[in-house]
């Protein structure tokens, strides 16, 4: 198998603070919102997984798109996850990508994006059975992810199902079992997400 922008400023312009604090104010309540049903989300999922899924430990956390100076990027860091189990491991490699970023809308190049970037552009999932196999080009965190003996990996962009133009964010899973399949964690994700009426691509859930 193999989150909205921000309008640059110009002639739409706000006249005044107050209105344009007041359209901020909307769009961080609206971002809060999101975030709040993925947390719920997650906890869903969590419940549905059970312990320890289909063998070894796991961990779910979400990138989202912030704003980093001019750039556009996903980050982690604020957003919920879930782990399946008290794994310092996987401890270790969520304090790791809070320290990350990966631009997004073509602020990068293709083969310096990385996974969760790449994903949210092109609205479709990276999945891979080990991500020890790529090098830092495609997998940016892969010195640490050897360190933890992080394995499998899955990226899935978030999607309002009212408007599924554009990514609200992307659930990153990862294991520490080499993963030859990610169905059964894709229709999980699909249920819960689909709880609080979100969704992923259909073709995925489909």
């Amino acid at each position: 198998m193999g989150w909205a922008a921000i309008r640059a400023q110009g002639r739409g312009r706000c006249s005044g603070e107050a209105r344009c604090g007041r359209r901020g104010e909307g769009a961080d309540r609206a971002a809060v919102m999101v975030k709040e049903r993925i947390a719920r989300a997650l906890r869903l999922y969590k419940e549905a997984a059970g312990g320890g899924g289909s063998g070894g430990g796991w961990m779910v956390q979400v990138w989202a798109p912030v704003r980093d100076g001019a750039r556009r990027v996903l980050a982690t860091r604020g957003q919920p996850f879930v782990l399946a189990s008290q794994c310092h491991r996987l401890f270790q490699y969520r304090t790791v990508s809070l320290t990350r970023v990966f631009p997004v809308g073509g602020a990068a190049a293709a083969d310096k994006q990385g996974l969760p970037a790449r994903a949210f552009d092109t609205g479709t999932p990276e999945w891979t059975p080990n991500v020890q196999c790529y090098g830092s080009g495609e997998y940016a965190r892969i010195s640490y992810a050897l360190i933890y003996d992080i394995q499998g990996s899955l990226f899935l962009p978030i999607l309002d199902p009212d408007d599924a133009s554009s990514p609200l964010a992307v659930h990153e899973l990862v294991s520490t079992v080499l993963r030859l399949r990610g169905s059964g964690e894709v229709a999980n994700l699909c249920n819960t997400l689909e709880a609080i009426s979100l969704s992923l691509s259909r073709s995925i859930c489909n």
